[in-house]
């Protein structure tokens, strides 16, 4: 072969490497920059660009920086406490289920926002069983002491969680504490058991604006928790239930619709509280919201969109076929390579 066949025959191959290049590459950036949508409290869309995904069991994940997280699917933060560190979004996707048995520290000058992709029987789970005295969601111990919490923000997913006794410290501790606003979703909360205190279901700074919310002080034989602590704002409108034990009392509750009712006022003695936020239209009764829907739970229906909004197809699938296209030009390569051998020798 003369020096002029060679270099045609390179230049074809190195071509071809090329234009593979820019198509895998192209496809690449549009499979895994995904844009990934959710519903803020009041239903409107947004979306977080460049979120990094959660998925499977990871043991690794033991700091969330600054930035969106996404749950797809089933997955288990399995590596410890995890710290939440700068200004943390986390959106559960519809379906998908969190579990993270050591919790999350969000301690002062942090935050934690969390919203889901729709509101309902699909919005995605936030599931936490810390034992001892750590809040499943807020502070933490740090030696004998508590931290106090960050800024807990809930906006949609359903979050139920068990954490935070409080022991022989004076401190005041709780499932969820810290500067905790619950938008939307629904949240459970119970404190956890101690013979000397038991913790708060949610304390701190607490703001209820939407949603439903169960709040279930922890067992003491000598300093039960309370349902909530630190409650500053409600809803205008909303039905609440409550009971000086950790029993749901049942039943229809109290309705406080724009003024009229009987308010709930906190009381340290309500081991059991529930708040179901009403829209402010709506008189208590036949529990649909400004869209019309049925909605006792409190929650507010999101505007229709698609779950993800590069496409339908799941980050799995998409990863899955970023990597099935990159094997293919692998060997599209491999086999170009062998062919441009071949010829050197057939023609040599």
């Amino acid at each position: 072969m003369d020096i002029t066949t060679k270099e045609t025959i390179k230049k074809y191959v190195i071509a071809i490497i090329g234009a593979l290049a820019l198509v895998f590459g192209a496809f690449s950036a549009n499979v895994f920059a995904v844009s990934v949508p959710y519903v803020n409290a009041d239903g409107t869309p947004a979306s977080c660009a460049d979120a990094t995904v959660l998925t499977g069991t990871d043991t690794t994940t033991t700091v969330l920086t600054s930035g969106c997280y996404v749950v797809d699917g089933w997955t288990h933060l399995a590596g410890g406490r995890t710290t939440v560190s700068g200004d943390v979004v986390l959106i559960l996707t519809d379906g998908s289920f969190l579990i993270n048995n050591s919790g999350f520290a969000v301690l002062p000058g942090n935050s934690l926002t969390i919203y889901s992709q729709s509101f309902g029987v699909e919005m995605g789970t936030l599931f936490a069983n810390v034992a001892g005295g750590n809040a499943a969601v807020g502070q933490s111990f740090v030696g004998d002491s508590l931290t106090g919490g960050g800024d807990i923000t809930i906006n949609g997913g359903n979050i139920t969680v068990t954490g935070g006794a409080v022991g022989m410290l004076s401190s005041p501790n709780g499932a969820i504490y810290g500067n905790v606003t619950i938008n939307n979703g629904v949240v459970t909360a119970t404190g956890n058991a101690d013979h000397y205190g038991g913790g708060d279901g949610i304390g701190g700074t607490v703001a209820i604006n939407g949603g439903t919310v169960t709040a279930i002080g922890g067992d003491s034989s000598y300093d039960p928790g309370a349902g909530i602590s630190g409650l500053v704002s409600l809803p205008k409108s909303y039905t609440y239930w409550v009971n000086t034990t950790t029993a749901d009392p049942g039943g229809e509750g109290t309705v406080f619709s724009n003024g009229v009712g009987v308010p709930f006022v906190n009381n340290s003695s309500y081991r059991f509280v529930r708040i179901v936020a009403l829209d402010d239209t709506d008189d208590g009764n036949n529990g649909e919201d400004e869209y019309g829907e049925d909605n006792d739970n409190g929650l507010k229906s999101p505007e229709s969109g698609v779950k993800y909004a590069n496409g339908d197809a799941s980050y799995a699938i998409r990863s899955n076929c970023a990597i099935i296209v990159f094997a293919v030009v692998v060997v599209f390569i491999r086999m170009l390579c062998f062919f441009y051998n071949y010829a050197q020798k057939a023609v040599a």
